[in-house]
């Protein structure tokens, strides 16, 4: 290692401490450039360690309602996935093929999105390819509203991974929401929660998370079902209510999906 190869690495450590720890976001972009300026010094192992810290910022950002940084892990993803550094051992990481399909969808870059799931099939290791790309297509069609061909991958794929069968049910709970499918969605709850308590599997923060979900989608469905039956000034207290308790409690997965349902219903609801 020659001493031009060491003042990069100081420059480049240096850059990715400051944006860690200054609370101004511009950090983070004077650190890209670095890294962009300095990143043929370095071996792609360690550049996939450097731009794990760029993607890891962002998600933080992205957790903290700092929404702008969903375009920006996307940028890095794209970016590392043309570059080939988001490959191990020739293979793609399951976790980053379902965080780049997720980033893009919420980011609306649907047809890419598709076109994505497709091309990189191939380079999920064959033991989770049925489960990701099954998944994925299923998140895609979600995001697009195709709901039966939703109902159609979840249904037929058996999802031996507990991380694919948690957001795989979630995913079908908010498919049956949106269908309007009563009986459906309200089984489907009541087989969540049961899963939830007696998979032992299962962390107290998932737990928590996919409660929380499950306790106030039920509460927005049951709204939802009442429109036409109550009168709407009793419809828009229950939801005040909900918004309120939603707001108080920490931990609620599928949040955004949510609060989307509940915007929803305030518009129907309103004078």
């Amino acid at each position: 290692e020659n001493d031009f190869s060491k003042d990069a690495a100081i420059i480049v450590y240096s850059g990715i401490y400051d944006m860690l720890t200054t609370p101004d976001t511009s950090a983070y972009f004077e650190t890209f450039e670095i890294i962009k300026q300095y990143e043929h010094r370095f071996p792609v192992s360690e550049l996939q360690n450097i731009y794990n810290n760029l993607q890891n910022y962002c998600i933080r950002q992205i957790n903290l309602g700092n929404s702008f940084f969903l375009k920006e892990v996307f940028k890095i993803y794209q970016f590392q996935l043309e570059k080939g550094w988001l490959l191990i051992d020739d293979f793609l990481p399951e976790w980053h093929y379902i965080n780049i399909v997720t980033t893009g969808l919420r980011l609306e870059e649907n047809d890419w999105v598709f076109k994505f799931i497709e091309d990189y099939k191939n380079l999920l290791k064959p033991s989770v390819v049925e489960n990701a790309y099954s998944y994925n297509l299923a998140s895609y069609y979600y995001n697009i509203k195709q709901f039966d061909k939703v109902l159609d991958l979840l249904i037929k794929v058996e999802y031996t991974d507990i991380r694919y069968n948690l957001t795989a049910k979630a995913l079908l709970m908010r498919t049956y929401f949106d269908l309007d499918e009563e009986e459906a969605f309200l089984s489907l709850t009541v087989a969540f929660r049961q899963f939830l308590k007696r998979n032992r599997l299962i962390s107290e923060f998932q737990k928590t998370g996919y409660y929380n979900l499950i306790k106030f989608a039920r509460k927005v469905f049951q709204i939802k079902s009442a429109i036409g039956f109550e009168s709407k000034k009793k419809l828009r207290e229950d939801l005040k209510k909900l918004t309120a308790e939603t707001e108080n409690s920490e931990g609620i997965f599928n949040q955004s999906w949510l609060e989307g349902k509940i915007e929803e219903l305030k518009s129907e609801l309103a004078v």
